[in-house]
């Protein structure tokens, strides 16, 4: 916003909100945000409960009009949900519950009985003691549709059914319409909501868990969504003509100008970032079998389709730095991802391998910790540190 339009970014203030404190820390306590901080506010917000952030915004300045932009990046999918069988004038609602295998005689194998065992993980669990190591090997998972009161069916009104005069099974992504109809309420005249999220634009598809750590996620039921706001007064919900994979975008509003439709649909178009990773992929193959030409074709290839994907410019900065050493070419595409993003170890890295092989240990030192900066974990940015310092003959 700074380069394209200084104006603009004088009234631009960016509202970071996670449901994590430690998550909000640890952004507070990197240097990614130190230039803008100013412009930044970073809050604890509990999704889909935006009215403690709204009563702030609004206590410090009356006459605030509402967000102009909202941006969420795998948010929906981490909201409740719940799977449904719907039947004519009737709904069942999936109950899944975890058990032992009854099969498995817990005694004898874990030295405790099956009710302790319950007993056990009821409590606050910090790990499992050595006896019960191989404990989730023996659990089976159980489910059944039990019947559900449509009143007591968050946007009951809203559920799919896909089968007039039969039953079918859909996943109710409750829990991703109270969001969207919260942030819906916070924007300012002509705001728009923009969310990405993994999910389904089917009818009636098979639904897959996805686990990421600790955390579990089935994905968010877009055409629900679609269906919904599509027929909603007031509210304007478009999509890009391709999705990436099972990666969805959508932009919702009231009326939104149709040249921001437009330019979101081109921006966020699946086929392109398709393209895009097909001439990168190319690229790399081409390089590896030193047709260097070849490969200099396909990285064109990649920035015409998309000349402000950073992954384009890390693809070229990595070129010029391993396949075909150009250092300055190779640092002048990585300032460029950098740029685009500033929190990309990867980038930092690559930029600081070419300020090494230049010779300029010193800066390219700066570069690796930089990359420590964002991800003090990061592998590749430590080692890189100790061979400056060997460099150096800093061997302390």
């Amino acid at each position: 916003i700074r380069e394209r339009d200084a104006a603009l970014y004088e009234r631009t203030r960016y509202v970071v909100t996670d449901a994590s404190p430690a998550m909000l820390e640890s952004l507070r306590n990197s240097s990614v945000l130190d230039e803008h901080r100013e412009r930044v506010l970073l809050r604890q917000v509990l999704a889909p409960d935006l009215g403690p952030l709204t009563a702030e915004l609004r206590a410090e300045e009356p006459d605030w009009p509402g967000f102009d932009l909202v941006v969420a990046n795998y948010l929906l999918d981490s909201l409740p949900f719940t799977i449904l069988q719907v039947r004519p004038d009737e709904l069942f609602e999936l109950r899944v519950r975890t058990r032992i295998d009854p099969a498995v005689d817990a005694r004898a194998r874990f030295g405790s009985s099956t009710e302790e065992i319950a007993e056990f993980l009821r409590g606050p669990v910090n790990g499992l003691p050595d006896e019960f190591h191989d404990l989730p090997a023996v659990f089976v998972v159980e489910g059944r549709y039990e019947p559900l009161e449509r009143a007591a069916t968050p946007y009951a009104d809203d559920v799919p059914n896909p089968h007039a005069d039969a039953e079918g099974v859909v996943l109710h992504s409750h829990g991703a319409l109270g969001c969207i109809d919260a942030v819906l309420e916070t924007l300012a005249p002509g705001g728009v909501f923009v969310a990405s999220d993994y999910g389904y634009d089917e009818a009636e598809p098979v639904y897959h868990y996805q686990q990421f750590r600790t955390s579990l996620a089935i994905g968010v039921n877009f055409a629900q969504l679609d269906a919904v706001y599509g027929t909603r007064e007031g509210v304007t919900i478009a999509a890009p003509e391709h999705r990436c994979g099972s990666l969805h975008t959508r932009l919702l509003g009231g009326a939104i100008d149709e040249t921001a439709v437009a330019d979101f649909r081109e921006i966020f178009d699946g086929e392109g970032f398709t393209r895009v990773d097909k001439a990168l992929d190319e690229a790399l193959r081409l390089a590896g079998d030193r047709d260097l030409e070849g490969a200099r074709v396909k990285l064109l290839e990649a920035y015409d389709l998309h000349p402000r994907c950073w992954r384009v410019y890390q693809r070229i900065a990595a070129f010029y730095v391993y396949s075909a050493p150009d250092y300055a070419e190779a640092m002048a595409f990585g300032r460029v991802g950098l740029a685009l993003n500033p929190v990309s170890t990867h980038l930092w890295n690559l930029v600081g391998d070419a300020l090494f092989y230049s010779g300029e240990i010193d800066a390219a030192e700066e570069a690796y910790r930089s990359a420590l900066t964002i991800d003090p974990r990061d592998v590749r940015g430590t080692i890189n540190v100790a061979y400056c310092q060997i460099e150096r003959g800093d061997f302390e």
